[in-house]
């Protein structure tokens, strides 16, 4: 979002993770050679927002399988 001048606007957020979750975003971090923790959420935000957009259209995600089989993906529902 761009403030009046035309600059990217920021706001500061603080989150409690639980210790899984915080090692799963250690991991991912690492998985995808992000250079932050803000970089690994800011991915995952998009991702999840790019779902939802999808599911609210009527669409499906679908996971193709080692075997070449494809299914329905799972997510929490909202």
């Amino acid at each position: 979002m761009l403030d009046q001048s035309g600059k990217v606007e920021f706001k500061r957020v603080q989150i409690d993770l639980p210790k899984r979750a915080y090692e799963r975003l250690v991991k991912l971090k690492g998985a995808t050679e992000s250079s932050s923790y803000a970089d690994v959420l800011r991915n995952a935000l998009s991702i999840y927002a790019a779902i939802v957009s999808i599911m609210d259209g009527g669409g499906a995600i679908m996971v193709k399988q080692p075997d070449g089989s494809v299914v329905p993906a799972y997510f929490i529902s909202r």
